[in-house]
């Protein structure tokens, strides 16, 4: 993904952050699904049909920032006519290189158990 400022040039700061940020809610069919962890730590049926929710982008040091999302997780059994849904909130910072490339800094998203959250 490219990021174009509307001033032309990318300079790094807080002031870039609403134009990051719009940016990046018109775009999230192409990256928001990569930030969705894996749910198996909730159950192993947990699935996320609806990406992410961009909250907010906040500038960190240089050419670093974080954003901060929500994402949309549902449990469906028929077996037990049971459906279950919730929200999570985290962040992950991201870089923007001159050029307007944008990295995020994606963790392995391993597979966790209910181990993992005692």
């Amino acid at each position: 993904m490219i990021f174009r400022p509307n001033s032309g040039a990318i300079a790094h700061g807080s002031a870039l952050c609403g134009e990051l940020k719009q940016f990046l809610m018109e775009n999230e069919p192409d990256y928001g699904a990569s930030l969705v962890p894996n749910l198996s730590h909730i159950s192993f049926l947990a699935k996320n049909h609806t990406g992410i929710d961009v909250d907010d982008v906040t500038h960190l040091v240089g050419n670093q920032y974080q954003l901060t999302y929500r994402y949309q997780w549902s449990i469906f059994n028929a077996c037990a006519d049971m459906e279950l849904e919730g929200e999570e909130r985290t962040s992950v910072s991201f870089i923007v290189d001159d050029s307007g490339n944008i990295e995020f800094n994606i963790h392995d998203n391993e597979e966790r158990d209910t181990l993992d959250e005692f």
